[in-house]
């Protein structure tokens, strides 16, 4: 309950106060006092308070409001600060007012230069405060429940999220101690082994040749090829989809680039477009792929969870999303684990993103191939 002079105002009672300042009121004693008064309205978590200008005039119980029109006077007269006697109507809706635990209050000192006297005027009396001051002016008090104020003394913490990634001390000496989805990054192979990628004896040990025959490509495709390398599916990709069609080979080490296109020059291939990328997007113009091949790459990724957002939307609608991993479900693999990746990890972290499985090819002798549509 708060009290001024013989009146009280039971924000547990009404649903809205309508109240008045004038400046000579603005020094009594009883008003001052209450910003530390304690308003007891139990069992109600929130408390915000609203001023609202009705768009015509309401009466209500304990009071009348102003309308659109006085309102906007009121705002404007209210900037000037001009004349001392002036007086405006608040409506402070108390509705809400609920909380047990925030009962520190903010008097509003509202100061006006708005001449409304006599009875014509739209600002009605409480009659809890009138017998209080004299009829020339009224007081008029708001009772400003400050939620940011409270906020500032309560400080609510931030609902916390798991963190995308995880960085252990602990780990594998192939990987980068870097975690995504419990799966530990592995380290990018550099340019320095280039070698090993055009090493003759992977037609047999990977049958490439295979893979590209499963992708189902057509002359005219726009195809990405990130993490390309030397360029070795790169020029496979090229002459599935043909002159009319773009391979764009994507790389983040520039040396690889220029081995990739020193090939493609001697080669005589001219439908492959190097890109450089970097660890978090590969660059690629938006939804103007058909598909994106990723040949052993994927596992390297510094920051998957951004690379697959980028790649995303850069696929087209009903644009494909390759994988062509070693199989980390298989040990007789001879390939590090860290470099390798099972179906059901795959899945796992593509599943945030707008993708639909579409199937996993077993076609090569390693190597899954699995298949995403967006």
């Amino acid at each position: 309950m708060a009290r001024v002079g013989r009146g009280t105002a039971n924000v547990e009672t009404f649903p809205a106060i309508a109240c008045r300042l004038s400046l000579d009121a603005a020094r009594h004693p009883t008003l001052r006092s209450l910003a530390h008064e304690n308003i007891s309205t139990p069992g109600n978590p929130f408390c915000p308070i609203e001023i609202v200008a009705p768009a015509k005039p309401t009466r209500h119980r304990h009071g009348m409001s102003v309308d659109a029109e006085m309102w906007k006077e009121i705002q404007r007269q209210r900037t000037q600060r001009s004349q001392r006697n002036g007086e405006c109507q608040l409506l402070v809706s108390m509705c809400s007012l609920r909380s047990p635990r925030l009962i520190d209050f903010t008097l509003a000192w509202v100061q006006t230069g708005v001449d409304m006297p006599g009875p014509r005027s739209y600002i009605g009396r409480m009659k809890s405060l009138s017998s209080s001051f004299k009829r020339g002016s009224c007081l008029v008090f708001a009772l400003l429940l400050a939620n940011f104020r409270c906020a500032a003394q309560e400080k609510i913490p931030a609902p916390t999220h798991p963190p995308i990634y995880e960085i252990r001390a602990d780990h594998d000496p192939d990987g980068i101690g870097k975690f995504y989805q419990g799966r530990e990054i592995a380290q990018v192979m550099g340019h320095q082994a280039a070698d090993w990628l055009e090493r003759p004896e992977r037609e047999a040990e990977e049958k490439p040749s295979l893979a590209i025959t499963a992708l189902h490509l057509k002359p005219g495709d726009v195809v990405a090829d990130i993490g390309a390398g030397t360029g070795y599916y790169s020029r496979r990709l090229a002459r599935e989809v043909g002159t009319n069609g773009v391979v764009y080979a994507e790389e983040i080490q520039p040396e690889m680039l220029d081995i990739l296109t020193n090939k493609m020059a001697e080669l005589g291939i001219h439908n492959v477009k190097p890109v450089l990328g970097t660890i978090t997007d590969p660059k690629l113009p938006p939804a103007s792929v058909d598909m994106i091949l990723m040949v052993d790459v994927y596992h390297e990724f510094d920051h998957p969870r951004e690379m697959t957002e980028a790649m995303v939307r850069a696929l087209k609608p009903g644009g494909r999303l390759v994988f062509v991993e070693f199989r980390g479900e298989d040990p007789k693999v001879p390939i590090k684990p860290l470099h390798k990746m099972t179906v059901a990890q795959v899945r796992k972290e593509m599943a945030p993103f707008p993708l639909k499985f579409v199937e996993t090819l077993e076609a090569l002798p390693i190597q899954h191939i699995i298949i995403f549509r967006k």
